[in-house]
Parts: C-alpha cells; sequence; structure tokens
C-alpha cells in the first residue's frame, strides 16, 4: 500500500491546472465566431421590438455578441441613447448594463411585466 502525503496532492495540483490552461484556451479560441451581420429586414424587426419593450416596459430575451459569443440575457429595456448608440438594459437582479447597439443580434418579447 502507498501512503498519499498531503505534498503529494499539493505538487499534483499545482501541476494540472497549468497543463490544462493551455488547452482550455485552444478550445475556446476555436469556438469564437465573428460579429454576424444583420440584414435590414432583422434590424428594422428588431428595432421595432426594442421600441414596444420600452414603451410597454415588457421583459425581454436578449442575444448579443460579444467577445466572439453570442451570449442570452432576460432584462428590462431601461434606456434607449440614439446619439451614443447604447441600450442600456436592466438585468433580473437589478442591475444595469450598457450593450453597444450594433452588438444586438436578436429581441424577443417575454413573458412578464416590468413590477416598480
Amino acid at each position: 500500500m502507498s501512503k498519499e502525503t498531503l505534498g503529494s496532492h499539493m505538487r499534483l495540483e499545482s501541476v494540472l491546472p497549468e497543463q490544462a490552461e493551455p488547452l482550455t484556451g485552444e478550445c475556446k479560441n476555436k469556438e469564437k465566431i465573428p460579429r454576424p451581420d444583420l440584414a435590414e429586414d432583422e434590424l428594422q424587426e428588431i428595432g421595432r421590438t426594442l421600441k414596444i419593450s420600452i414603451r410597454e416596459r415588457k421583459l425581454i430575451e436578449l442575444s448579443y455578441f460579444r467577445d466572439g459569443f453570442i451570449r442570452q440575457k432576460i432584462c428590462y429595456p431601461a434606456r434607449l441613447d440614439v446619439l451614443e448608440k447604447q441600450l442600456t438594459i436592466r438585468d433580473l437582479y437589478g442591475i444595469r448594463w450598457k450593450l453597444p447597439i450594433q452588438n444586438i443580434v436578436d429581441i424577443r418579447l417575454s413573458n412578464g411585466d416590468l413590477d416598480e
């Protein structure tokens, strides 16, 4: 029977993450995509849905591009700044985020209303 010591576990734990990190970095880079180009009718539909959600204070399911990935967030639109080209959203935890308009890929109205 072999007896493992605390030191042997510490050495093993310190080596494995260093070896695994380059591998996970390579996988993440392979999954990245370029920013999607949306057709004019898709942009218009996003604009219409965004206007409705702001006016009626509706919960939205937002898909946006960031760092090579499409990300999703369920949130409330708070403010659209046309000059800055940013959408301010409030997530379900009440945290406000600013999102560049050009990063929006899709918006869908969700079930739920803004409770304030």
